[in-house]
């Protein structure tokens, strides 16, 4: 069995009292088998008197608390002194990222593998940067490199500056106690104490006076520290302090006097301008970097017209760690390897006013992960995925920089990134294989589309052909609407580097994305039942066949979707919103309908009978009216004849006095396209 010399052990010395001189955290590379790691921790943990030391990952060390190496997100809202993390088999960076926001200064992160050499290329030309100890070595290598990076700083861990986090305190009891409508945005990092501020001014406010304070973030477990903070164990009497999902919210629309959105820039920007209309004491905050989601989106698209539309909003960004001191070197390490302080690419102003020539746009595809490594565009492209979408995260820069089925391409104009565009090859599965995915069996790793497509439609062909999918695709902020995003699938479609028989995407459903991907001529096949519990919004599947063999398949796909969209929307999705349903259904009606308008709809039009005796009519009416290419706008006659509202619904979406207004404004709609069609006529 090997064991660590004491030579060895010394060695490592210098970088712990580095870090807690200066409130950093340290950071060491452990190379060699488990034997001799094992011996080194069991010698770390009688230094650290008996305080905890939590693993991530790999074969379990004797005495340390245990998390798999996916389960990262675990230690959130926990503060940790000491973390050994495996970087051999399952390394998930997406876990790793979240454990190590959880690390205190003057506290050490220990990396162990069996040998570096047998790592992601990529992580090893970070890690080469570290301290490094290899169990044939009798000293650390790279320890003077990474204390010269360590500040000077004269700061301990009881001089912690918090000045920031108070005047954030301040500002969210502001919100409360000020005039209305004067909503309050925090911006910041991580290790700011973001999350501490909300509970800790929740904590002041319901001392002090009987509220009801709503938080409102994509997850539930994400904001545990919020609550940990505000005590909500110590109930006073008439307060409370709940946890409500973006969705319930705008659905429901619970009371409250003050509400807390968190992580505001994972959340649709449709979503958030109606929680602003509906709520008028309002904290939202977002963190800028990170995989939590995409703060610079949120800022450069939502804060504007925040501000424009309500004047008195206040923005304060949270600068000043409070877990670790400033320039800490191991969350710029963490940034650079995982690229979590990415920027944009700063575009020419004067292509902002200005329709952008096709002819000036370049398209690069990465085929080689050699090639996409070397690259210095690549910092720029991902930066774009992170500011388009809210679950690009640290595991999507190592699946496209490890995974062989995954590509990315761009657009540049003049080396700066303007379009990003990851491509995930899937399909070409046997047919026992489909046949097992169509029977509800098995649902192969890597491929979405084939399996959601075969198990949902009963089709085998997306299974067992050669599909290529569009995971994310984003454009520049500052460049929208100009053409970039369809010139990108375009030139992709026309240049496929490999066999492929159809494309397909996956999306949460929303107007515009819609509209972007039917201009680009992919066809709806598939709605998904049930919201995403980040967004709140429908997933829906596009498909584009590319040969004359998936003809066939994606014409029995689009029937299926046309049968199956009235049912869907009067049950699984309902609760779509009405200009929604419409693009949709109108979209599926591809056909000439020929169906004359019943006797008992006219008549309901003109005062007579009831909507029971005659609702059965509306689909097929509404139909009628799609086929004619007559733009239906009523979304009471939507929300009644495709999302079968009750009274009461229609009175809450559209803000009527009761049935009576209601059904009159009904009636007349319905009179007023029975005479659209008969002009048709």
């Amino acid at each position: 069995m090997s064991h660590i010399t004491s030579k060895q052990y010394q060695s490592i010395k210098p970088i712990l009292y580095a870090a807690k001189q200066h409130f950093t955290r340290g950071v060491f590379l452990l190379e060699g088998n488990s034997d001799w790691v094992q011996s080194f921790i069991s010698e770390f943990m009688v230094d650290a008197e008996n305080s905890p030391v939590c693993q991530l990952g790999g074969d379990a060390f004797f005495g340390t608390h245990y998390y798999s190496a996916k389960q990262g997100r675990q230690l959130l809202g926990v503060e940790s002194r000491s973390i050994v993390v495996s970087l051999d088999d399952g390394f998930d960076a997406n876990s790793f990222n979240a454990a190590v926001g959880s690390l205190v200064g003057g506290g050490c992160l220990i990396l162990v593998c069996r040998t570096i050499s047998g790592l992601d290329p990529w992580l090893q030309s970070y890690l080469s940067c570290l301290p490094i100890l290899p169990e044939g070595q009798e000293s650390v290598c790279n320890t003077n490199q990474w204390l010269s990076n360590t500040q000077a700083l004269s700061i301990t861990e009881g001089e912690v500056c918090y000045d920031q986090q108070c005047h954030a305190i301040t500002l969210i009891e502001k919100v409360l106690r000020g005039h209305r409508k004067r909503p309050l945005v925090l911006t910041a990092n991580r290790g700011r104490g973001k999350s501490s501020a909300l509970g800790l001014a929740a904590k002041r406010l319901l001392e002090k006076t009987p509220l009801k304070i709503i938080v409102v973030a994509p997850s539930k477990q994400a904001v545990a520290p919020i609550f940990e903070h505000a005590g909500v164990s110590h109930r006073h009497q008439g307060s409370s302090l709940m946890f409500v999902a973006p969705d319930e919210l705008l659905e429901k629309r619970p009371k409250c006097d003050l509400l807390f959105v968190d992580e505001a820039a994972a959340i649709p920007v449709s979503m958030l301008k109606s929680i602003i209309g509906n709520y008028h004491r309002v904290v939202l905050t977002t963190t800028i970097h990170g995989y939590e989601g995409c703060g610079r989106g949120f800022s450069l698209k939502f804060v504007p017209w925040l501000l424009d539309t309500r004047p008195g909003t206040q923005v304060y960004q949270m600068d000043q760690p409070i877990r670790w001191a400033m320039n800490d070197p191991l969350e710029a390490w963490c940034a650079s390897t995982f690229m979590l302080d990415c920027e944009l690419a700063d575009v020419d102003s004067a292509l902002l006013d200005k329709q952008i020539e096709h002819s000036s746009l370049s398209m690069t595809t990465f085929t080689s992960k050699g090639q996409l490594r070397q690259s210095p565009l690549l910092p720029q492209a991902f930066a774009l995925l992170v500011n388009a979408h809210y679950q690009t995260s640290p595991n999507d820069l190592m699946l496209l920089l490890q995974d062989d089925n995954v590509e990315l391409h761009i657009i540049t104009i003049e080396q700066r990134v303007v379009a990003s565009m990851l491509v995930h090859y899937e399909g070409a599965l046997s047919i026992e294989a489909v046949d097992s995915i169509m029977l509800g069996r098995s649902r192969p790793k890597g491929h979405l589309i084939p399996c959601d497509l075969s198990n949902h439609l009963g089709l085998s062909e997306p299974g067992t052909q050669r599909c290529a999918r569009i995971m994310r695709i984003a454009v520049h902020p500052m460049l929208h609407s100009k053409g970039i995003g369809r010139e990108l699938l375009s030139r992709y479609a026309n240049t496929i580097p490999r066999p492929v028989d159809y494309l397909a995407t996956s999306f949460g459903l929303t107007l515009p994305l819609l509209d972007f991907w039917l201009d680009s001529d992919y066809l709806p096949v598939r709605l998904g039942a049930s919201k995403d519990q980040s967004s709140g919004t429908y997933s829906l599947g596009l498909v584009r066949p590319m040969l004359p063999i998936s003809d066939v398949w994606v014409k029995q796909a689009r029937d299926t979707f046309r049968m199956t969209m009235p049912s869907q929307l009067a049950g699984a999705n309902r609760e779509l919103e009405p200009k929604l349903a419409w693009a949709l259904f109108s979209e599926s009606c591809h056909s000439h309908s020929e169906v004359s308008v019943p006797k008992l709809l006219e008549l309901y039009a003109k005062g007579g009978n009831a909507l029971e005796t005659c609702r059965w009519a509306l689909p097929a009416f509404l139909r009628t009216l799609a086929s004619r290419h007559i733009q239906v706008d009523s979304l009471l006659l939507i929300g009644v004849g495709l999302l079968h509202w009750t009274w009461k619904e229609c009175s809450l979406h559209l803000n009527y006095a009761g049935r009576k207004q209601a059904e009159a404004e009904l009636r007349k709609d319905i009179q007023h396209y029975i005479q659209c069609l008969q002009c048709k006529s």
